[in-house]
Parts: structure tokens; C-alpha cells; sequence
């Protein structure tokens, strides 16, 4: 995996700096701009002081480099005009620090979010990673980021696509309509994200639930295993979705399969019927899934208790031992306790 140059890394989450360093970066600043007075701290240069402190953040050295990201910071947005026109630095190590501290200042540098979002594009991979770390500290300030963070899903680096990802699913129902866009977007990497991406945003992406189950043929085994778990976090809003799931226990996985039954199960009367026609299906896994998650229901199957108890004959082992267990786990669940 690739890693940030040296130059581009975060500084500290600490603020103290070597005592030479900061009387250094003082006289630096101080005396490239009009006279100040003595300082008690480098928050105390003032706005004015601006300038210098960006042209700091391209020093050779490290640690000027930090208690100048870090005193623009405390400036806060007297600072922001200046970091936004640093996003379009023909230096990539400048842009990233630009981002970067722009991104700590959180919502106060919201006027830099359409030069953030254009900085998704850039052709550096860590200022595109630093460009998604900024917007999502703007919360959902950074709702017009959405279209452009959904491109990200495709980008070659996996980090970036994960981070744009989660900015997504933060954003919530803002991103749900792009996001179902890219659940049939033809790259593999961009549909898996998208679909992790909703239903990691649960009930509130139920208008994504039609396209999701759609994805349950899809060709790569990962996506369809994502749609089986965006679907359990719809919770009942997923019953729309029971013949589409119902398909998958006969997925050639046997994780989505038990996945599949799984989810079914959580759904409840609904999914029964269903349920109980695959009892007798021609293929032993179908069976034994079906038979799996009408037992995991309890009563709620009670009216499949004759199709699992002809089961009882099933040439499978493993099927009649599962349909031994779930006519116990119904009968359990029915009879009063004592």
C-alpha cells in the first residue's frame, strides 16, 4: 500500500514544539510582516500575519511546518481565503497541508468546501485521501460533495474509496439517490461501496431497497454477499425484498446462503410462504437454508409445520436433523411456559 511522503504526513495531535524551533518560527514571521510587539504565542501574530504563515507551510522543516499548519488553525476563518486558493497550489504538498488544515478547522472553513470538493479530482492520491478527510469534517455542510464523492467509489486507491464511503453513508439520505445510481454502476469496487454505503444508512435509504435486491445476481460474489447485509439493516422495510433473498440460498456461497437465511428469518411471517414452498425444493442446500430460518422464526412458522415435518423423510441427514430442530424450536415457542 502506498503512504504519504514524509512532507505530506499530519503533524502532532500535540502543540508543543521544541522551544528553538518556536522562537525560530517567531523571529521568521515576525520579521517578514509588520513589527507585532513580543508574542506570548504564535496565535497571538494575528491575522495579518497570514501570508508568512502560509509561505511557512512549504519550510523544509518539519516542525515550522506543524506550528505553522497549527497557529493558521487557531487563526481560524481570518485564515480560510488564504488555504482555499493553497487547494489549487501548483505544489501537491502544499495543497495537501492546505486541506489539511482547513479540514481542522471544521465548519468554520465551510466558504472552502466547492474548492474541497474540486480537490476530489486532483491527480495526487493523498490529496484526494485529504480532500475526503476535510469534507468529512464539515458534516453535512458538505451535502454538494456528494456526486463528486460518489465518483471516488471507482478510485484505484481502496483507502480512498473506503473513506468517500463513509462520508457517503454520513451524509445520509442526501447521498441515497446517487448511491442507488451506483449499486449498477459497472465497476465491481464502486457497487460494493455504494452498497455498503446504504445500508449502512439503514431505513432511512428504503428507496434504495429495489436496487439493492436487484444486485443479488450479481456477478461478483461480494456484492451480492453486501447485498444480503445492506437488506438486514433495512430491517422490515426489507420484506419487498424476500423473493430476491429467497434466490440466494442457492447462491453458490455458502456464507451468502447462510446469510440469506438469516435475514429471512428476521423478516418474519412475511417471508413463510415463501419459505415453506423451498422446503421441498430439488436442491438439499435450498431445503436445509428454508427449513434453517423457519425454525429461527419460533410461531411465527406454525403454518409450516407440515412441510418441515415431511422433511422428517428427507434423504439428507443434515436436512431431516434441521427439520428435527425446528419443529422443536416452533413447538417451543407455542407452548406455554411452566
Amino acid at each position: 500500500m502506498r503512504t504519504a511522503c514524509k512532507s505530506h504526513q499530519d503533524p502532532s495531535q500535540s502543540t508543543v514544539f521544541p522551544p528553538l524551533v518556536l522562537g525560530l518560527l517567531i523571529a521568521m514571521v515576525s520579521a517578514t510582516t509588520a513589527p507585532a510587539g513580543p508574542p506570548e504565542a504564535l496565535e497571538s501574530l494575528g491575522p495579518q500575519r497570514i501570508p508568512a504563515l502560509i509561505k511557512l507551510l512549504g519550510d523544509p522543516d518539519y516542525f515550522v511546518r506543524v506550528e505553522a499548519a497549527y497557529t493558521l488553525q487557531k487563526i481560524g476563518p481570518p485564515a480560510v481565503p488564504a488555504l482555499t486558493t493553497l487547494i489549487r497550489d501548483p505544489n501537491s504538498s502544499m495543497r495537501y497541508r492546505a486541506l489539511m488544515t482547513l479540514g481542522r478547522m471544521e465548519s468554520a472553513a465551510k466558504p472552502a468546501i466547492p474548492a474541497m470538493i474540486d480537490a476530489l479530482r486532483d491527480p495526487e492520491w493523498d490529496v484526494r485521501r485529504m480532500a475526503v478527510g476535510a469534507l468529512e469534517r464539515m458534516g453535512l455542510e458538505a451535502r454538494d460533495a456528494v456526486p463528486a464523492l460518489a465518483l471516488l467509489l471507482r478510485d484505484p486507491e481502496p483507502n480512498i474509496r473506503t473513506a468517500a464511503a463513509r462520508v457517503l453513508r454520513k451524509l445520509g439520505p442526501f447521498a441515497v439517490p446517487v448511491l442507488t445510481e451506483m449499486v449498477r454502476d459497472a465497476d465491481g469496487n464502486a457497487r460494493y461501496r455504494a452498497i455498503v454505503a446504504l445500508g449502512r444508512i439503514g431505513p432511512d435509504a428504503r428507496t434504495a431497497i429495489p436496487a439493492i435486491a436487484s444486485s443479488v445476481r450479481d456477478r461478483e460474489w461480494g456484492v451480492r454477499k453486501a447485498a444480503v447485509d445492506a437488506l438486514e439493516e433495512m430491517g422490515a422495510e426489507a420484506k419487498i425484498a424476500i423473493p430476491a433473498l429467497a434466490v440466494l440460498l442457492r447462491d453458490p456461497e455458502p456464507n451468502i446462503r447462510t446469510a440469506a437465511a438469516r435475514v429471512l428469518s428476521k423478516l418474519g411471517p412475511p417471508a413463510v410462504p415463501v419459505l415453506t414452498d423451498l422446503v421441498h425444493d430439488s436442491d438439499a442446500a435450498v431445503r436445509y437454508h428454508a427449513i434453517l430460518a423457519l425454525g429461527r422464526m419460533g410461531g411465527d412458522a406454525q403454518t409450516a409445520v407440515p412441510a418441515i415435518t415431511s422433511a422428517l423423510q428427507d434423504p439428507d441427514w443434515v436436512v431431516h436433523q434441521t427439520a428435527t430442530d425446528a419443529l422443536r424450536q416452533i413447538r417451543k415457542s407455542v407452548l406455554p411456559s411452566r
